[in-house]
């Protein structure tokens, strides 16, 4: 019995240090070196599901997007450029906090007063009850805490940031989607001593293989804190990483493979934290997902779909990272800001009923991208943004 328990034991030593190619994690998912570049499948392009996104994709309107099943890019399109990603932005944020988790520095527990210890509590509106409010919270949307979507409030202070939303304790536990707001961001330079940008040019992009000097604005303070609602400029490939990281369990991959985010934060990510039912309000960007069991993770949008469970991180007008645990796959999309949500959600939707990614077909003619200058990677004015949202619900809005 106990040479048989060691054999096992070896066996699994082995199959877990070999890193030259890919292997199964315990999710079911494979596991690729994240820092490199995406395994090109044989039938990239050519199989039947990337001939009916191509089909499907919008001239002017889906910018770009990167298909990986089984860890390998299996249909993609566009851009040669980079775009402001938008609410996407808040699930990168919450990576980080989840980096600073399994470092040991904070907790899903730990308290706003523990996580800000340099704040001036004395300056802040409604101090007692926002001191209590947790990290799982904040990551949840279910704090308590209020803002309207255009307009957060000041935000050049930990105190600002802290008093601009109001606190409802009747609406903890429930959804309250914050649009804009920076808490996290003054939360990771107040444990790390870093900008988020700084902190994930150590810690994130360069296992991701972002290794682009990217953008992140706006910034707030003398310190400039960026913005944790919106405001990262990726490409679809770069979004895809973040989608498979957590396909992956949290682990990078490679040689140099690491537990990057733990496996119960990866968990909590896609587990409903809600204690009430999302109102048809706040949901949902895709028509097609509208459901009672929509739920929310961290920084996570939870949909059920007919292949199953869909996890996303949204965007305005249509930027997306959505993982099908159950089919180990990750869609990743950018969009224009000048159109809406609806192309995007169609290709969700071809995706959610299930398209054949793994037959081979004829490579079908590349779908009608927009062709622009790369100049355009450069953010668009958030006032100018906001005009647009101006006669738009914005209960609705992922801005």
């Amino acid at each position: 019995m106990r040479r048989r328990t060691l054999l096992l034991f070896a066996l699994v030593v082995v199959v877990v240090v070999v890193t030259g190619g890919s292997f199964c994690y315990a999710s079911g998912a494979v596991v690729v070196d994240l820092s490199a570049t995406f395994p090109v499948a044989a039938n990239h392009n050519a199989n039947p599901g990337a001939t009916a996104l191509s089909d499907a994709t919008v001239a002017n309107d889906v910018l770009g997007y990167a298909v990986v099943k089984g860890g390998e890019l299996v249909a993609s399109a566009g851009p040669s450029w980079e775009e402001d990603v938008w609410s996407v932005t808040k699930t990168w944020v919450a990576t980080l906090i989840g980096v600073m988790m399994q470092n040991g520095t904070v907790a899903p527990n730990t308290t706003l007063e523990t996580a800000l210890p340099s704040v001036d509590w004395n300056a802040v509106a409604s101090a007692e009850e926002k001191k209590t409010i947790t990290l799982a919270q904040m990551l949840s949307m279910s704090s308590g805490l209020q803002a309207p979507c255009l307009s957060y409030g000041a935000q050049d202070t930990v105190e600002a940031v802290l008093s601009s939303p109001t606190f409802a304790d009747g609406e903890v536990g429930s959804f309250n989607y914050l649009c804009s707001g920076s808490i996290l961001s003054y939360v990771i330079y107040q444990q790390t001593g870093k900008t988020p940008l700084a902190y994930a040019r150590e810690v994130l992009f360069p296992t991701l293989g972002i290794n682009d000097d990217v953008v992140w604005t706006p910034t707030h303070g003398s310190d400039g804190i960026q913005e944790s609602g919106h405001g990262l400029v990726l490409g679809p490939t770069d979004l895809a990483k973040l989608g498979q990281l957590y396909l992956q369990g949290g682990v990078t991959g490679g040689s140099s493979s690491a537990q990057l985010i733990s496996a119960d934060f990866v968990n909590a990510s896609v587990t409903n934290h809600l204690t009430s039912p999302m109102s048809n309000d706040d949901c949902c960007s895709c028509a097609s997902y509208v459901s009672e069991d929509t739920g929310y993770g961290y920084m996570q949008w939870l949909f059920e779909t007919p292949s199953g469970r869909a996890n996303c991180a949204i965007g305005f007008q249509g930027q997306f990272i959505c993982t099908w645990p159950s089919l180990d796959l990750t869609v990743a999309i950018t969009s224009s800001v000048f159109t809406g949500y609806d192309s995007s959600c169609s290709l969700l939707a071809f995706v959610g009923t299930g398209l054949d990614f793994e037959s081979s077909t004829s490579p079908p003619p590349p779908p009608s991208i927009t062709t622009i200058s790369s100049s355009s990677a450069t953010p668009l004015s958030k006032g100018f943004v906001f005009s647009l949202l101006s006669t738009t619900s914005a209960a609705a809005v992922f801005a």
